[in-house]
């Protein structure tokens, strides 16, 4: 997994702990420097797609259905920024990340009285 963002570098440290949720023989590839999984997956919070690492991402991994690019930008519809690689095998798919919130408006703005949840956990 590629993850482009100016905190890559301490969100992928965290995550290696989750190696040990995984197969022994996934483990085990975890600390091999090859890839442990046969597909790929490009987070980018970039909208146009166009500058830094997501063109040469998506040129590399574009013809390979078992890839998939992920847009979380919430101010921009896939399908605009999407267009111009369309015709590529990758899939695309729009999960839109919102960065505003704070743990403040969780229960008293986003959800109805009768459907706040007891306790609200944001990461």
């Amino acid at each position: 997994m590629y993850f482009i963002s100016p905190v890559a570098k301490g969100a992928l440290a965290y995550s290696n702990v989750n190696a040990e949720w995984l197969t022994e023989a996934r483990q085990n590839a975890v600390y091999v420097p090859e890839e442990p999984f046969c597909h790929m997956g490009v987070f980018t919070g970039h909208p146009s797609l166009r500058i830094g690492d997501a063109p040469h991402l998506i040129e590399m991994w574009g013809n390979d259905s078992k890839n998939a690019l992920i847009m979380t930008d919430p101010d921009f519809p896939l399908n605009e920024v999407y267009a111009p690689y369309e015709d590529l095998a990758i899939r695309a798919f729009y999960y839109p990340i919102e960065t505003r919130l704070e743990f403040s408006h969780v229960n008293s703005t986003l959800l109805p009285v009768e459907l706040r949840p007891k306790v609200s956990v944001l990461i």
